[in-house]
């Protein structure tokens, strides 16, 4: 994988420096083609320069873009599984990395975190208003290395709303695998749809544990679909900031 990895670096480079080749030359063609053109008008000929490098600057940010979104990467992080699991809800298929190559955002915030519920991965406290709460998850959740909950959110005047567009916040086990991690995004998947479907129900107990049996039935064959389009779902690339924010040590059975 570290191999591949450089390999894939290695590629981008050169392309990137070939392509700054070529952007400098194409800058040094106009150039010259813009002075005959435009002959002795001292003034224009200075404005030149401020002309051009807007336009050529748009150019090769435009093609960097189309450059990375060239590059399919393989490994899954929390964006990707997000689109995988979105994807096989709705076609019950895993996508293709070039599907998720196309759908991944670069310039902006992913689109997964946007819209109905997103996927919020947060600390564990984030995850109940009181400790009765927080009980009740972790019995929910007591055979698996995450906890889920999707709590009501408070407005600017104090008043709590419900969780009709509240983000689902997810909680980690030290300990947690990749498989444990893409459970639990292939729950807030199901946990989406399930409340789409029943929008008078609200985000209830019962809800986040038939999100949870729905998940697990099609785990086995999810898991088998990413394998089998070329992913390496291991090891799940959490960011430093991920690890830190949402991870927790279980201490008691």
């Amino acid at each position: 994988q570290a191999q591949t990895v450089g390999e894939t670096m290695a590629e981008i480079s050169a392309k990137t420096q070939a392509q700054t080749v070529v952007m400098d030359n194409v800058g040094l063609a106009l150039v010259v083609l813009m002075r005959r053109v435009l002959g002795n008008r001292t003034m224009l000929n200075k404005a030149l320069p401020l002309l051009l490098f807007p336009l050529l600057t748009l150019g090769d940010l435009h093609a960097i873009s189309r450059e990375l979104k060239a590059v399919e990467l393989k490994t899954i992080n929390t964006e990707r599984a997000e689109l995988i699991a979105n994807h096989w809800i709705r076609q019950h298929s895993v996508p293709s990395t070039s599907q998720v190559s196309d759908m991944e955002q670069l310039f902006s915030a992913p689109r997964v975190a946007q819209g109905n519920h997103p996927l919020r991965l947060n600390p564990i406290l984030s995850l109940a208003c009181d400790p009765t709460e927080l009980d009740q998850l972790l019995r929910i959740y007591k055979k698996e290395k995450y906890l889920m909950s999707c709590p009501p959110t408070v407005g600017p005047d104090g008043q709590v709303k419900t969780a009709q567009a509240g983000p689902i916040h997810l909680a980690l086990d030290q300990s947690a695998t990749s498989e444990d991690i893409l459970l639990s995004v292939l729950q807030a998947a199901h946990l989406r749809k399930m409340r789409m479907e029943r929008p008078s129900d609200g985000i209830s107990q019962l809800l986040m544990r038939e999100s949870l049996v729905a998940a697990k039935r099609d785990f086995r064959l999810f898991y088998k679909g990413i394998h089998d389009m070329g992913w390496r779902p291991t090891p799940f690339m959490l960011s430093h900031d991920e690890k830190e924010r949402c991870q927790y040590r279980r201490t008691g059975k």
